[in-house]
C-alpha cells in the first residue's frame, strides 16, 4: 500500500517476531536510502501485530490482506503486483500457501472466496464448514468512509492526516471516528497506527 504494508507471518514467539521485524526494517531501510537518495527512517512507526487464533480468522485476514488494494481504490486484487494473491493461484515463489489452500481447498476455491466478498464491505466471518461465507456487515462501508475523508481532508486524505501535528491529526481522527468509522477502519484507510487511534477519545 502507499503508506503501510500488511504481512501474515508465522513465527515462534513475540520476540522473534520483533528480531525478524527489526532486522527487516534496517536491511529495506538500507535499500531504500541507497535506491533513493533518502537519509533516515524508512517506517514511521514501529509495527502492529495480532494474533491469529483460529483457522477462520487465517481466512478472513489473508482475503483482507488481498482486496486492500482493489478497496483502496489503487488496482484490482488479481493485477496489484506487490501482492502474494497471485502465488495461490499461480504456484508459490515467495509465500508459503499451503496451509490457506489446505483449508480451502485449491487455487479455484480460493479464488471463489475472494471473488464472494461484497464490494462495500470489509470484515468478513467465515465457516469452514461446507464452504459456507457469512458476511458480516460494517456499520459504515469503507466506499462511504473513503468519500467522507475525501471531503474532509482532500483525495490525498492519508497522507494529509498522517502529516499533520499530533493535536490536528487526533482532532482528524475524532472527526472520523464522530462520522462512524471504526478503529480498524480508520487504521487500515490511513495506516495510523491503532493504539494512537485508540488513545483519543471521541
Amino acid at each position: 500500500m502507499p503508506n503501510h504494508i500488511h504481512m501474515l507471518l508465522e513465527c515462534g514467539d513475540v520476540a522473534s517476531l520483533t528480531q525478524m521485524m527489526r532486522s527487516l526494517g534496517t536491511s529495506y531501510g538500507r535499500y531504500y536510502n541507497g535506491h533513493h537518495g533518502h537519509v533516515g527512517p524508512v517506517f514511521q512507526d514501529r509495527f502492529h501485530s495480532f494474533p491469529v487464533e483460529s483457522d477462520a480468522y487465517l481466512l478472513e485476514l489473508a482475503r483482507y490482506i488481498h482486496l486492500n488494494p482493489t478497496r483502496a481504490g489503487i488496482a484490482k486484487y488479481d493485477e496489484y503486483p506487490w501482492s502474494s494473491y497471485l502465488e495461490y493461484i499461480d504456484g508459490p515463489i515467495l509465500c508459503v500457501t499451503d496451509r490457506i489452500l489446505g483449508l480451502l481447498g485449491d487455487s479455484g476455491q480460493i479464488s471463489e472466496f475472494h471473488a464472494c466478498a461484497p464490494d462495500d464491505e470489509w470484515e468478513m466471518e467465515v465457516t469452514i464448514d461446507d464452504g459456507a461465507v457469512i458476511p458480516k456487515r460494517r456499520a459504515i462501508p469503507d466506499s462511504e468512509a473513503i468519500r467522507f475523508a475525501k471531503d474532509e481532508f482532500g483525495a490525498t486524505f492519508a497522507d494529509t492526516i498522517t502529516s499533520l501535528p499530533s493535536k490536528e491529526r487526533n482532532a482528524a481522527i475524532k472527526r472520523l471516528r464522530r462520522y462512524g468509522m471504526s478503529v480498524r477502519q480508520i487504521e487500515r484507510l490511513t495506516g495510523i497506527g491503532r493504539g494512537i487511534i485508540q488513545r483519543i477519545s471521541v
